[in-house]
């Protein structure tokens, strides 16, 4: 392998994991021109057209992906699951099929196939067909998946006792760590921070929004409602802002970490940094003319004294949802990213406290708005009214269409976002009410 070819993988593997599809897209269509065809190249380029939601590009090389690996698995997964996000379930099933029905099936093929057969209610079918696979030889992370998805094929067929059993199991495959006086001490470091004032006054080229929160909250049916409006870019969960906290002050020769750090920086420098975060959101932003960037890290509720420092015009949304319902929905969730305190009810309700803390500070020190999730979904006219009037847009009649927005949704919560506003998701902690007996002691409810 030349070393050309070389940097051009590694430039792709970090544009991929730094979050930047269109970059990582660039770096694999070199690497054809210099190596030609190569199934596992195809099949990157696959996932990077996925990324940004170039669904018919992600299946044509999908499709020539196939072509030429040895293992055909992966990439036919891939089909079926851009058809299972199209809404195209029996076509979907048809891909996934085959690869279910032979000895010690893949456990992605088993996944995919009862992710799609729960969604064509025939879940009751995936349960022996789950339970088989669980009882061969498997790896943590093979069983954590396999846990997960008989949780959700439990639950469609309202066997909650079975459920919240593989839920837990799930969660306990998946061997997390989290320290509960280390995340205390790191929110009242933040506690700490003195309200100090913009760095600049300094206009910039788009106002930047804020939607933080807890995670399940309803900010993904938010997101898309907003994106719906023609002044509106939405970016999704980019990280960016987290990066430059971490990284810009040492860049600038600094010596200490955000936001210590932030409280020298010269109006200048605030500029500077100001204008490289809407830079890199601009990246990867939906709409080029969008004169508001919605950037839906919800974590960056750890970062608004940050923001506030070098974003002037920051506007901040705060997606809220009952406790027990976004606790609940985290810890039957699957996340990619590594969140350890959703593996168990009393990390949970402790990571919940402390989020709460945090923003009750930002109340009254920031311009932050607060959307309830159960209001969101009972009157959407009403609740989008209140958002837009708070970013001081008009009102857009397409905003009542999130499931009509063409975006990809790479969240847990994409199922839900591709239907029209419902209630459906409201009270589901009753369904597991004693069970959630830990997460209540937590939370302070018993």
């Amino acid at each position: 392998m030349s070393t050309q070819v070389q940097k051009l993988l590694a430039r792709a593997e970090h544009f991929t994991h730094s979050n930047y599809p269109r970059e990582a897209i660039k770096c694999y269509l070199q690497l054809i021109q210099l190596i030609g065809a190569h199934w596992e190249v195809f099949f990157r380029l696959g996932d990077a057209y996925r990324a940004v939601g170039d669904f018919e590009s992600a299946q044509n090389y999908y499709l020539k992906s196939k072509d030429l690996a040895p293992d055909k698995t992966f990439p036919i997964c891939r089909l079926a699951w851009i058809a299972e996000r199209r809404g195209l379930l029996n076509e979907a099933h048809d891909l996934v099929h085959e690869l279910v029905f032979v000895d010690r099936a893949h456990v992605n093929a088993v996944t995919m196939w009862a992710t799609i057969q729960r969604r064509l209610g025939k879940s009751e079918e995936t349960i022996p067909i789950i339970t088989a696979a669980l009882k061969q030889d498997r790896s943590p992370e093979e069983l954590s998946l396999l846990h997960y998805v008989l949780g959700q094929n439990s639950e469609a067929i309202q066997d909650y006792s079975q459920a919240f059993f593989h839920f837990k199991k799930a969660n306990e495959y998946r061997g997390q760590t989290y320290d509960p006086q280390q995340r205390t001490a790191q929110t009242e470091r933040l506690l700490t921070v003195p309200s100090l004032a913009p760095l600049h006054r300094s206009p910039l080229p788009a106002t930047p929004v804020l939607i933080v929160g807890f995670m399940r909250s309803g900010s993904t049916v938010l997101e898309q409602a907003l994106g719906r409006h023609p002044q509106i870019s939405i970016c999704g969960e980019h990280q960016a802002l987290g990066a430059i906290a971490e990284q810009v002050p040492r860049q600038l020769g600094f010596h200490s970490d955000w936001p210590e750090a932030s409280a020298k920086f010269s109006a200048a420098q605030a500029l500077q940094v100001a204008n490289l975060y809407l830079s890199e959101m601009g990246k990867v932003g939906t709409n080029p003319q969008g004169t508001f960037i919605v950037d839906k890290t919800l974590t960056n509720y750890k970062l608004i004294d940050f923001a506030l420092r070098i974003l002037p015009n920051v506007k901040i949304i705060n997606c809220v949802r009952d406790p027990l319902d976004t606790c609940l929905s985290c810890f039957v969730t699957n996340f990619t990213q590594d969140h350890a305190f959703s593996t168990r009810l009393d990390w949970l309700g402790h990571e919940y406290l402390l989020y709460q803390k945090l923003m009750a500070k930002y109340q009254d020190r920031a311009e932050v708005h607060t959307i309830h999730y159960e209001s969101l979904v009972s009157s959407p006219r009403e609740e989008l009214q209140k958002a837009l009037a708070f970013l001081s847009v008009e009102w857009e009649e397409a905003c009542l269409s999130p499931d009509q927005n063409d975006r990809v949704v790479a969240t847990a919560s994409y199922a839900q976002v591709k239907k029209p506003f419902h209630r459906g998701s409201v009270d589901r902690a009753q369904k597991y009410y004693e069970e959630l007996y830990p997460l209540r002691m937590a939370l302070g409810l018993d």
